[in-house]
């Protein structure tokens, strides 16, 4: 008999967290304010069961409710409960992050060998005068440190990984408009932080 009251909670539960996501589909921030409370610790452990950071899984954990908020309409009842669908998003963008972070182990020879960005980053006037190749490496890459996690992805996804702004927008489901918009915020980002390095040197 308990099996079955036990059974009648978890749709009870799930039907509630459809109906939420249904109005986060609306932008009813009421709703995603409710969602959060609900799952903000489920969000939490799963991330920081991968990363063991803090400070990365609050940064990541911030992505994952971003990415609900954007992406709720993507959620379908079919393939799953709305927790499981949750913690999905939380253990994939927790992966992300440990991809980017061998990323980064792996970024110096990346920027290296990458002519275009290379290229691309270092048009300006007299810059090889008083810059080393190696000192220009170590500026980019403080310069790519201090990009949002979502603007540094944006660049490394186009500008190191060779990503048409389509493909990166079918990789996170998102409209090819906001993925350019994001770029292009990443990309004049990074060109203030690069200058900025460079007025310091």
């Amino acid at each position: 008999m308990s099996k079955e009251v036990d059974l009648d909670e978890v749709e009870r539960v799930d039907q509630e967290d459809r109906c939420l996501l249904e109005r986060v589909t609306k932008k009813d921030e009421a709703a995603f304010d409710e969602l959060y409370v609900r799952y903000q610790g489920l969000v939490y452990s799963t991330i920081h069961q991968v990363l063991q950071d803090f400070d990365d899984t609050l940064e990541v954990m911030q992505e994952v409710f971003h990415s609900i908020w954007k992406r709720a309409s993507t959620y379908n009842e079919k393939s799953g409960r709305p927790i499981t669908w949750i913690a999905a998003i939380s253990r994939n963008r927790a992966i992300d992050r440990v991809r980017s972070r061998q990323r980064q182990g792996k970024l110096r020879g990346a920027i290296e060998n990458e002519k275009d960005f290379r290229s691309f980053v270092w048009q300006q006037e007299n810059a090889d005068d008083f810059l080393s190749r190696r000192d220009r490496v170590n500026h980019l890459i403080d310069a790519l440190d201090h990009l949002t996690p979502m603007q540094r992805e944006a660049v490394e996804k186009v500008y190191l990984q060779g990503l048409t702004h389509q493909e990166f927008a079918d990789e996170l489901g998102e409209p090819i408009g906001t993925v350019k918009a994001r770029v292009r915020r990443g990309v004049m980002s990074l060109k203030r932080n690069l200058s900025a390095g460079l007025m310091g040197a």
